[in-house]
């Protein structure tokens, strides 16, 4: 008689995640977690079932990734814009001794 190999619990290609786990997944309290979904800097949440928001864990992941990553973006930007020389002082009012 053949012995059944066991087999690994089923698990959805794409993770959902309630409020409380995708809070802390982003590194936020359930509160800040639901006014970044209401302000819309978070993905919104799909609905399996009635009163059970849920979100992909992959969109949380690629959102705050992307979000973690405009503050370098930002600043690269506002060095690329700056006048003069990498190194060197402009300005546009002289210097004046004294005052």
């Amino acid at each position: 008689m053949p012995t059944k190999q066991p087999t690994a619990p089923w698990r959805p290609a794409r993770p959902l995640l309630t409020a409380q786990q995708g809070a802390q997944a982003v590194g936020l309290s359930v509160p800040a977690f639901w006014k970044q979904v209401k302000e819309r800097r978070l993905p919104a949440p799909v609905y399996p079932a009635p009163r059970a928001p849920r979100w992909f864990e992959d969109e949380l992941v690629a959102t705050i990734t992307k979000t973690r990553a405009l503050p370098a973006d930002a600043m690269a930007a506002r060095r690329a814009l700056r006048p003069g020389q990498a190194g060197t002082v402009s300005r546009s009012v002289p210097l004046v001794d004294g005052c």
